[in-house]
Parts: C-alpha cells; structure tokens; sequence
C-alpha cells in the first residue's frame, strides 16, 4: 500500500504535475501553449494512449474492475513521463525548437487533465487541487471533456505544490499494525 501511493501517486502523478508545470513556468511563462496538433515523433502515441486509456478506463469501470481502471490510469502517466524522456523538451529549448516544445508542454498538460479527470472518483481532492494548479476552468471539470484532446491550453498556470507526502513505510506499517491491533 505505501509503496503504491509512494512510486504511483507521488513519484509518477504528482513528479509529472510539478514537472510539467516547473517547465511551462521556465519556458512559457506560465502559460499553457494552445494544442496545435502533433508536432514531434512522439505526440501522435501519447496522444493516441490518453483515448485508448479513456475508453479501458470506461470499459473497467463499467465492469466494476475499478483497482484495474486505475492502474490504467497510472500506465498513462508513466506513459508521459517516458514521454518527456523521449522529447527531451530542455534539448528542444536550447536548440531553439519552440513549437515542438509547445507541443509537448501542450500534450502534456492535456494528459495531466484527462488523468485527473480519471482519477477524481478516488483522489476527489487531489484531482481538485491538480485542477486549481493547472488552472482549469470550471466549466472543462467537467468529465464530458475528456473526449477533446487538446481542450486545455492558454490559461496561466499557478505555482506546483506537492499532491501527496512521501510516506515513511516503517513508520506507515506500524500504524496499520497499530490501529489493527496486530
């Protein structure tokens, strides 16, 4: 359990939250580029992944398979942080490629939407605390615009602030040994 909510949410959803927003503060001045389409190599995937996640989300959840739905939701956002692996946006800032890293600061904000949008039955107010970082509208809260890859983009966002603690396991185990009497 501590080792899930430390390598899931706090090293992959939230490290990809505060990256990505550190990045469009240093290279866009804090404003989301507008979606352009798919600029580099690797935009068509991710994009591609974030619908196919969407739809296996829906599927699970339908099923009541809710444990495997978010675990899909996790291989998105391990997805985009391969992502930024692969389009190296510090590399594309040094050599001057500024559309393309308009497109990955653009694709991955969306993915960090629609992950929180999916997210949100479980992280109620996590997903809303990623929100306010992101400074999404309120009307795009709602979960019917996942469908719109792209939607998000232009608003200025605010300072990245850390989701979730690290948790100590040692100290995390006794207190469940603790509370159940073990």
């Amino acid at each position: 359990f501590v080792e899930r909510i430390n390598m899931d949410l706090v090293n992959s959803y939230g490290n990809l939250l505060n990256r990505t927003i550190g990045m469009v503060n240093k290279y866009f001045d804090g404003v989301v580029p507008q979606y352009k389409g798919d600029l580099t190599p690797f935009d068509k995937d991710l994009r591609e992944t974030t619908k196919e996640t969407i739809s296996k989300y829906e599927e699970l959840m339908d099923d009541l398979k809710i444990t495997d739905a978010f675990i899909c939701v996790n291989d998105l956002v391990n997805r985009a942080n391969k992502y930024i692996d692969e389009t190296q946006p510090w590399a594309l800032f040094k050599e001057g490629k500024i559309d393309e890293l308009a497109s990955v600061m653009s694709h991955l904000i969306n993915v960090l939407y629609v992950a929180s949008q999916l997210y949100r039955p479980v992280l109620v107010e996590s997903s809303e605390k990623a929100f306010d970082q992101l400074n999404i509208a309120q009307k795009l809260r709602d979960y019917k615009n996942i469908y719109t890859f792209g939607i998000i983009g232009g608003q200025k966002l605010g300072k990245s602030e850390p989701l979730f603690p690290r948790l100590d396991e040692n100290v995390e185990v006794e207190a469940i040994k603790a509370a159940n009497n073990l």
